[in-house]
Formats: structure tokens, C-alpha cells, sequence
């Protein structure tokens, strides 16, 4: 019999020897092996192998492999950088990353299952930056836009991104997992708006310098908190409000039987339609029954898009505190940023050091949370 020694030198020996650190040295020796594996042990040991590679495969079948790791965590050098060097230039990195991430979002929602996610797009933050988009590239090929509406615009774009989008990055748990695009979309439909507009607004010099005739934000310094902020950006979210009510109650109510998700199922499904539920006086046996059906009501939506217009109407008041100050507007922008680096931290933790532990507990019927 043979018997495997490392040996490990002390850190003061010299560098040839360290060398040998980690060499393994083989002595023949005639004892009995301690550890006979029997058959039954094996084919465990198989078994809960078999779970953790099957677990490894299935991270990186959403997208934990090399290649996205160093793509996203190139990704965010490259905005962090650009965000602090080139200001008036960093709308045409949002453009960027929306060209990137967006098509990826989409064929990502086309291919889920179950339910397709295609209906997602419809949600509030997804229209706020297609609109955004729009305005960008109007602005960019029609510099001729009537001033007042350049202003209104503007003042609605502050409002909304500096309101609801970048508390959402914070309330939904927006996650920065490198490898992951679909949450990367996330963090640029809610974070991103805020960065361009703080770029756009606190550096509006350098913006119409960079292009003259194209940008014109002189009137930022004298815009009103209220009559011009608050207003504009409660009126676009007011028009989504009412369309996206009236689309749900005639057509989106049906999309899962149609096979398509939408945001409100989705959050019906989840933490929401419990809070609903619980306002309604519907116990969670009935609730989790409605959840697994889809089969939610029109009081349901009624309640649903009351709380989240209060939601956003309470949000859009943040904007104003970060219209009030500079060093206020970018510490939020920060400890957002913060929370989803954070968040993303939390994730890679679980993956790294829990869910390998939970798989092969699964495997042996022992209780996850067994202490």
C-alpha cells in the first residue's frame, strides 16, 4: 500500500524549497488502507455528485461562464470610467448599453418558460426608457424641437429618472451580477436614467459645448421644482398610469392563458400579492391557489396600480431633492450603486458557499435548514 504525505515547508525557507510546498511525495509502506468505500457508499457519493454538476450546469446555462464574467465586469469599468472622464458624452454609452442589452433582455423573454415575457416591455420602467431613447435620438437628429418642449421634456425625464426609476433600483433589489444580462438590463432600465440626467443637467455646459445646437439645457438652473419637475413627470407617468389600467383590464388579464406573463402577474405571483391579499381579506391557501392558476380580478388591478401610482407619485419628490443639490443627487446615485454591487455580492455568495450545500442536502433528505 502507498501513502499520499504533503509536505509544507515554513514561509522562512529558502525559494528552492518552497518551491516544494506542494509536491506530493510518495512512500511505500505495507499498512491497511483506513477508508474502504462499499459499493452502497459510492454509488451516494455518485449520486450527490451528479446533483452538484447538474446544479454547476444549470448556473451556467443562465449564464455563469467565463466569457459573460469578463464581458460584464469589463462592462462596468468601461461605464464608470466613461461616466467619470466624458460627461457630456455619456448619453451615447447609455445608447450603447441599451443596444447591447436590450436585444439580449428580448430574446431572453422570448425564450421563458412557462410563461413568455414579452408583455414586460409594457411595465413603466421599460416604457420610461424607450421614451428616453426616442427623445435622445430626436433631440440628436431634429435639433430644430421647439424649446418649451425641449424644457417640458427635460423636466420630465428628471423627474421620472431621478424618482421612480432610481428608488426602484433599490426596492426591487436590483442585483449587478457580471455574468448576468438580463439582471445588467435591470440595473441600466432603473440606475442609468439617473447617471445620464445627473450628466446632462449638472454638466449642461460641457454638454452644449460638446454639441452645439443639438443639446440646449441653459434653462436647467432656472427650473422649477414644481411646476416644472413634478408636474411633467406626474403628467407622463399619469398617461402611462391610464393606459396600461385599461389595457390590463381589457386584454392583459388574459395573456397567461395565451401564454405570455406580465409584470402585474409576475408581482401577483410574488410579495405584491400577498400585500393585495392580505388588504382583501383572502387567506394564503386561497392565494397560492390564485397564484399558481394566474387567477387574479379586476379589483385586483384596481388595487395593485392604486399602489403603485402612490408609489411613484411619492418618488417623483426625490428628484427634487436631487434638483436641490448636487453632492445630494450623486451620494443616491451612489448608495444605489452601492445596493446592487451588494446585492450581487449576496448572490455570488449564495452560489459560491450555500447552494452546492443545498443541493446535496436535497440529495440525502436532510432539512436546508438544519443547523
Amino acid at each position: 500500500q502507498v501513502r499520499l504525505v504533503r509536505v509544507r515547508l515554513p514561509w522562512w525557507q529558502s525559494t528552492r524549497h518552497l518551491a516544494l510546498m506542494d509536491k506530493t511525495l510518495i512512500e511505500n509502506e505495507d499498512v491497511e488502507e483506513h477508508h474502504n468505500i462499499t459499493a452502497n457508499e459510492r454509488a451516494l457519493v455518485n449520486k450527490c455528485l451528479d446533483a452538484v454538476e447538474k446544479r454547476a450546469l444549470s448556473l451556467e446555462a443562465k449564464g455563469l461562464t467565463k466569457r459573460n464574467f469578463v464581458f460584464g465586469v469589463s462592462n462596468s469599468l468601461f461605464v464608470a470610467f466613461a461616466f467619470g472622464a466624458f460627461p457630456e458624452h455619456f448619453w451615447i454609452v447609455y445608447l450603447l448599453e441599451v443596444a447591447v442589452l436590450f436585444p439580449v433582455r428580448w430574446v431572453h423573454q422570448t425564450q421563458a418558460v412557462p410563461l413568455k415575457q414579452h408583455l414586460f416591455w409594457l411595465d413603466f420602467c421599460w416604457v420610461a426608457n424607450f421614451t428616453a431613447v426616442i427623445i435622445l435620438l430626436i433631440f440628436f437628429l431634429y435639433p430644430e424641437v421647439d424649446a418649451d418642449l425641449r424644457r417640458r421634456l427635460f423636466a420630465a425625464a428628471w423627474g421620472i429618472s431621478n424618482g421612480p426609476l432610481l428608488m426602484a433600483t433599490g426596492m426591487l433589489g436590483n442585483a449587478l451580477l457580471f455574468h448576468d444580462f438580463d439582471n445588467t438590463a435591470s440595473v441600466l432600465i432603473h440606475l442609468f436614467p439617473s447617471l445620464v440626467m445627473f450628466e446632462n443637467g449638472w454638466h449642461h455646459e460641457r454638454l452644449a459645448e460638446a454639441y452645439p445646437g443639438i443639446f440646449k439645457v441653459d434653462y436647467f438652473d432656472g427650473l422649477d421644482p414644481f411646476r416644472d419637475i413634478y408636474y411633467n413627470a406626474a403628467l407622463g407617468y399619469t398617461v402611462w398610469l391610464i393606459s396600461y389600467s385599461v389595457w390590463l383590464l381589457v386584454c392583459g388579464m388574459r395573456a397567461p392563458r395565451a401564454g405570455y406573463d406580465t409584470i402585474f402577474h409576475y408581482n401577483m405571483r410574488a410579495g405584491a400579492g400577498q400585500v393585495i391579499a392580505k388588504i382583501r381579506g383572502i387567506s394564503k391557501e386561497k392565494q397560492a391557489a390564485r397564484a399558481r392558476e394566474n387567477d387574479f380580478q379586476a379589483l385586483d388591478v384596481v388595487i395593485y396600480m392604486a399602489i403603485h401610482a402612490v408609489m411613484v407619485f411619492a418618488s417623483i419628490s426625490v428628484s427634487l431633492l436631487c434638483y436641490s443639490s448636487k453632492l445630494l443627487h450623486i451620494c443616491l446615485c451612489a448608495a444605489m450603486t452601492f445596493m446592487t454591487i451588494y446585492n450581487a455580492a449576496s448572490r455570488y455568495t449564495f452560489y459560491m458557499l450555500t447552494s452546492m450545500g443545498q443541493v446535496i442536502r436535497r440529495e440525502l433528505g436532510i432539512p436546508l435548514d438544519r443547523k
